[in-house]
Parts: structure tokens; sequence; C-alpha cells
């Protein structure tokens, strides 16, 4: 097999692509051909110290943090999955029924001063949401699971802490970090 010498014009016309591929156009066309999220979980807020966080899962594996308040790690953290931790995702997206649930099937305010979790999933283009307030009495034992089961499987619950972990941290209502 024979080799091209490396004369200026060629070296010169392979530096050019080397710099023009790095450069940050062609670095944002490349990120924004990522599929958006195909998983949302969002956390609201409680009357005390429940974590309040934004996880997103896209279809290829990548994971997104965004970590508020009450979680051991706040701001942005990334990762990608697997392809085998993609499939245990739609899998429990599967096993928990979530397409086949009314949309408003957590939504009763029997009692106060819980948190409310949002969790839109996108199928075939289709997002379909369901806001789940923990202090209702009707929501399916499959949609908390399926919360736990997002959160292992991304690999979120080393941002977020354990709540043995963030019960030991001394949170302040006014700066939650101290």
């Amino acid at each position: 097999m024979s080799t091209l010498p490396l004369t200026t014009p060629r070296r010169s016309l392979l530096l050019g692509l080397v710099a023009w591929a790095g450069s940050p156009a062609v670095a944002a066309t490349a990120r924004d051909r990522r599929p958006g999220p195909w998983i949302r979980l969002e956390t609201h807020p409680c009357h005390g110290s429940c974590p309040v966080y934004v996880l997103t899962v896209s279809s290829d594996g990548h994971v997104r943090y965004q970590g508020q308040q009450f979680v051991i790690l706040r701001g942005d953290q990334q990762r990608w999955l697997r392809a085998r931790e993609v499939g245990k995702l739609r899998t429990a997206i599967e096993e928990s029924g979530f397409s086949s649930l009314d949309s408003g099937c957590c939504g009763c305010r029997e009692h106060t001063d819980h948190p409310w979790t949002v969790i839109q999933v996108v199928t075939d283009g289709v997002a379909k949401t369901i806001e789940h307030y923990h202090g209702c009495s009707t929501t399916p034992r499959t949609i908390p699971i399926l919360e736990d089961e997002i959160v292992s499987i991304a690999g979120a619950s080393r941002w977020i802490g354990t709540a043995d972990q963030r019960s030991r941290r001394r949170w302040s209502h006014s700066d939650p970090e101290k």
C-alpha cells in the first residue's frame, strides 16, 4: 500500500479541514443533530427539603441533569448511557403502562405540602406528560416505581443523593446549600 506524500498544499488542506471540523459552527451543527429529549423527569419543591432537579434522557443515551435545590450536587452534569441501559429504560416505560395511563391519573390533591414530579416521554414524535402529585392516593403504583427507575438507570442518584445523604445535610431554606 502506498501513501501520498504530504506536500505543502495537501498539508494545508488537511490542516484546514481539521480546523474547520473543530470549529464552533461545526460542533454546534453536530450538537443540533442530537435527538431531543426522549424522557424528561422534573421534580418540583415541597414545603420542606425535597430535591428539585430536571433530568433528561435522549434516545441516543445522552443524559443531562440540572440540580437546583436540596440535592447533593447543584448545576449541570452529563453522562452517556450504554445501549443496554437505554434498553432498560424502554422496558421500564413499557412495563409501567405509561402510554396507556390517563394523563390526569396522578394529580389529585388529597393532601398538601407534597412535591410534584412531571414525567414526559416522547414516542414517535408525540409527547405524553403525567404530573404526579406525591400526595395523590390514586396514583398507580407503577408511576413512583418508574420515577425511581429513570433516576437509577440514568445514573442521577449520585448527583441527587440518597434520602439518607440528604438528611445529613443542614439545609437552610434561604440558602439550600448550607
